[in-house]
């Protein structure tokens, strides 16, 4: 399943970091920052289609973040095919 969350309160006006492990100022989307320009942010999740039970592991996000919208996720649409098939 694919969630569309909002990344809440971060910052939006840094477009440039020095994150702590890296070779020097990366862009926003290069690094893996919560201040993003754009605050829509995409998470693909496991779900038991049985029980319908969304298991998150590892979800970086705050309690009560917005959720915007849900989707399945459809390996021939989402997932693109692999080189050279």
């Amino acid at each position: 399943m694919i969630l569309l969350t909002s990344t809440g309160e971060a910052r939006r006006d840094l477009i440039v970091e020095s994150p702590a492990r890296g070779d020097g100022p990366a862009g926003a989307f290069a690094v893996r920052s919560s201040a993003r320009p754009n605050p829509v942010v995409v998470r693909a999740l496991a779900m038991d289609a049985q029980a319908g039970i969304l298991q998150v592991n590892a979800l970086d996000a705050f309690d009560s973040t917005a959720l915007l919208d849900r989707k399945p996720l459809l390996p021939g649409v989402d997932i693109p095919p692999a080189p050279g098939s």
